[in-house]
């Protein structure tokens, strides 16, 4: 099954974006900024809560990840200033993780009180098993600051998910537990 996802992710990452946008529309509110925004509206008009995430993770260059950290100060401007009920997702990998553990935290505690100044929530996605340690040491630091606008998520398919849960119970977090991606 592994080497079965592994092909698939290999594949993913060289197919056009277009091709992939055909699938994943209906999951992505758009590529721009007002997009997202607009569909925002519609659902909490419905009474349903949303959450924004920029696609993207990976990031192999520092100043690509200041971008990121920008663009998503752009996304909690745009959910204080339109009173949007929704919070933010982001993914360590995305803020430099590859590159160096500080420099992915201080990105991340950079966002998170960011968010926190504009009262919007952080959830801290979950990527591939080889960042679970980091990705939940970088909440942990975070909540010992002080910081409770954010969550994490937990991938229920992982043998270690049941103690990481226990472990990480004393914060009474918001967890997002997934099968997969999402």
């Amino acid at each position: 099954m592994r080497l079965l996802n592994n092909l698939i992710i290999a594949l993913l990452r060289v197919t056009p974006k277009p091709i992939l946008f055909l699938f994943a529309r209906r999951y992505i509110a758009g590529s721009k900024l007002e997009d997202a925004v607009r569909v925002v509206k519609e659902l909490n008009s419905k009474g349903i809560s949303a959450t924004l995430d920029l696609l993207g993770e990976e990031v192999k260059d520092e100043a690509e990840t200041k971008k990121v950290l920008a663009e998503y100060k752009r996304v909690v401007d745009a959910i204080a200033s339109e009173k949007l009920d929704s919070g933010i997702s982001i993914k360590p990998t995305h803020y430099g993780l590859r590159i160096s553990k500080e420099l992915c935290y201080g990105n991340i505690r950079e966002i998170v009180s960011y968010a926190r100044q504009k009262g919007v929530f952080v959830c801290i996605d979950m990527e591939d098993s080889s960042t679970t340690d980091d990705t939940l040491e970088i909440y942990e630091r975070l909540r010992e600051e002080g910081f409770e606008n954010i969550g994490f998520v937990l991938q229920v398919m992982l043998r270690r998910t049941l103690s990481d849960a226990k472990r990480m119970g004393r914060w009474k977090p918001v967890v997002r537990i997934c099968k997969g991606i999402y």
